[in-house]
């Protein structure tokens, strides 16, 4: 499985696809990429960059290893793409390298690299990528695992991972399931502590809100684009580890972006402060208070039957909500009725196809905001999401 970008190259983890299909047409709400300068910071093996070069006026590539620059660069000339460059730098160097461009980007993509870096790493290249884009151009985050939530999917593949400080994850390692990781551990720690410390960064560590918000100050401010989105839906996934942060964020941090409740951070952020705040589609935290014939499942998920009643009361007044919603059938009709000027009466009702099983996400645009609602569903199913835009 997988895409072949040239005869014996294939990208087996999706990396391609997925930004071509889902993350670039959800950068294009935001910023239209045609025309525009792109710089990839960690370009690695070119699968995204020629994704990116596709609808790109210029993509620029730098990455730190060398013969992921040269496969880069195959991958890209294999594509017919002339309007890309990649660039090898070293780690010492890449800093200098990439700031000779500082004025002529539009875009500064960090696709799928912060968790490679350090903390120290992490908070220079953030203020590096203020400093190059223009003014008025974007920084876009993508595929950065969330060390907040339970599962470290990325790199350890077992819980609560991401959350340890550096001395003792690197002490735990070896109680890792996924041997390749265990194994270039113990590979490294015979080289020396120095080495096994690296290796442990590059392998991969989580990322949370406070790199960006030393770096940005007011997320608020800066974040204009979030990853609960239904351009994002189907390869972000909501995940039950995601509903129990979001509950603590919106306790904690109600101030926060909702990406940085989410498992993977996939956000745009503006390098100046913008007027006015975004208003994102946030997590309502599931709950069956107030509800019918509603119950939840054991993956945190709530069931809610045939003639059910989903009581939704959410922190503020909103005109817009996204249903996630799993049924055992091909169509499923989701209606919501008002507790406001649309008291008792459907004020909204979409209808969704998918396989029987699988989950689909339903947009339901009211009349009028509203802050409490009922919920129903044409057929037995399971929600396992609901958002609000506010």
């Amino acid at each position: 499985m997988g895409t072949e970008l040239m005869p014996g190259v294939v990208d087996t983890d999706g990396r391609h696809a997925a930004a071509a299909d889902h993350l670039i047409p959800w950068i294009e709400q935001v910023v239209r990429l045609g025309g525009k300068t792109v710089l990839e910071y960690g370009c690695g093996l070119g699968f995204v960059s020629r994704a990116f070069a596709a609808v790109s006026g210029r993509l620029i590539g730098f990455d730190i290893d060398p013969d992921s620059v040269a496969m880069a660069g195959a991958v890209l000339a294999h594509g017919g793409l002339g309007n890309a460059e990649v660039h090898h730098a070293p780690v010492e160097e890449i800093a200098a390298a990439v700031e000779a461009f500082a004025g002529e980007v539009d875009v500064f993509l960090l696709y799928a690299v912060l968790e490679h870096m350090s903390v120290a790493e992490r908070l220079d290249v953030l203020a590096l990528a203020r400093r190059v884009v223009r003014r008025d151009g974007m920084i876009v985050v993508c595929e950065a695992p969330n060390r907040l939530v339970d599962w470290d999917h990325h790199t350890t593949q077992m819980p609560f991972f991401s959350q340890l400080p550096e001395d003792l994850a690197l002490r735990y390692a070896r109680h890792a399931p996924r041997r390749e990781f265990t194994a270039s551990m113990a590979e490294a720690e015979r080289r020396g502590a120095g080495e096994a410390r690296t290796a442990l960064t590059r392998w991969g560590r989580g990322v949370s809100y406070h790199e960006f918000e030393l770096v940005f100050g007011d997320l608020r401010r800066h974040v204009i684009a979030c990853n609960y989105d239904p351009l994002l839906m189907g390869v972000r996934p909501v995940l039950s580890d995601e509903h129990r942060l979001a509950r603590t964020l919106e306790e904690w941090r109600p101030d926060l972006p909702p990406v940085f409740g989410r498992d993977w951070l996939d956000l745009i952020l503006s390098p100046v402060a913008v007027p006015g705040l975004p208003a994102f589609i946030r997590p309502w935290p599931l709950s069956t208070v107030g509800s019918d014939r509603v119950a939840f499942n054991p993956g945190e998920w709530l069931e809610v039957a045939r003639d059910g009643r989903l009581h939704i009361e959410l922190r503020v007044p909103t005109r817009e909500l996204m249903i996630g919603v799993v049924p055992d059938a091909r169509d499923v009709e989701v209606s919501v009725r008002g507790w406001g000027r649309g008291r008792g009466r459907t004020v909204s009702a979409a209808a969704a196809s998918g396989r029987p099983g699988d989950p689909r996400f339903v947009t339901l645009h009211l009349p009028s905001p509203e802050r409490e609602l009922d919920l129903f569903i044409d057929r037995e199913a399971w929600v396992n999401f609901v958002g609000y835009r506010a």
